[in-house]
């Protein structure tokens, strides 16, 4: 499924947060938005997923307006995680994933969404916790939980906000793999809000830097980030090298 972001604005009160946004995410493209706190990374995924409104632009899906997306089509159609989710939650592991095929539920598909369920809680290695109330997990077990949801909902475009901001170096390096793998193998888009530009750079397709509220570089690792990039959307200097491939930043000073 093709997203298309074009023109979009967006202000909290009277302040602008977005401005004039263009980006687009291809079947099978990994996408990640950068850029500093409020540089609207979280905002952009809000509007495309319809919890806010923005006040001018366009965004399609397969060339057909989001606005025009009934609440259930859109539910199939996007797969999002938020940053984070209430502890208040007290549902067990297992069925908070299964709220995730909610949209697709139907008269004796019961055996299907468990089966889609529990692949889903085996690929994430979360069998263990299945009977755990999310209320009673940490924050990136819960973070885990979130995006086992996600996918079980099946939808043709992820949206992610700092899927990776609350866990460890290993879970971080198996949630990138998992998103990276079933973006290619199925063919789904993923947009990603993330604050680890080495994350970023070696597992997706196109960085997209946001600054301000606008799309300050977009392109390969090898362009987005550089220390010209950096020192005008971050203000510090920074060493960017890459080992093997893989990129990897380490901020030094204010310039």
């Amino acid at each position: 499924m093709t997203l298309t972001v074009a023109g979009l604005d967006y202000r909290y009160a009277h302040r602008p947060v977005l401005r004039g946004i263009d980006l687009a995410v291809a079947p099978g493209e990994v996408v990640s938005l950068v850029g500093p706190n409020g540089a609207g990374k979280s905002t952009l995924l809000k509007c495309i997923n319809r919890i806010l409104k923005p006040g001018s632009g366009r965004i399609d899906l397969e060339g057909r307006p989001v606005a025009g997306y009934g609440r259930r089509d859109l539910a199939r159609a996007i797969a999002y995680v938020p940053q984070q989710a209430g502890a208040a939650l007290s549902l067990p592991v297992i069925e908070m994933v299964a709220l995730g095929r909610a949209p697709h539920r139907a008269y004796g598909s019961g055996r299907r969404d468990r089966e889609i369920v529990l692949g889903v809680l085996e690929r994430l290695g979360l069998e263990t916790l299945a009977m755990r109330r999310f209320g009673e997990l940490s924050g990136g077990e819960r973070q885990r939980v979130l995006l086992a949801r996600a996918l079980a909902q099946g939808g043709r475009l992820m949206l992610l906000d700092e899927p990776t901001s609350a866990l460890d170096l290993r879970h971080q390096l198996e949630t990138m793999t998992i998103v990276r793998a079933v973006a290619k193998e199925l063919g789904i888009g993923a947009l990603i809000a993330i604050h680890d530009l080495g994350l970023a750079g070696r597992f997706s397709d196109r960085l997209v830097m946001l600054s301000a509220g606008r799309v300050h570089a977009e392109g390969p690792w090898t362009e987005v980030l550089t220390s010209a990039h950096l020192e005008a959307a971050y203000g510090v200097s920074a060493v960017i090298g890459s080992d093997g491939g893989l990129p990897y930043i380490i901020p030094t000073h204010r310039p």
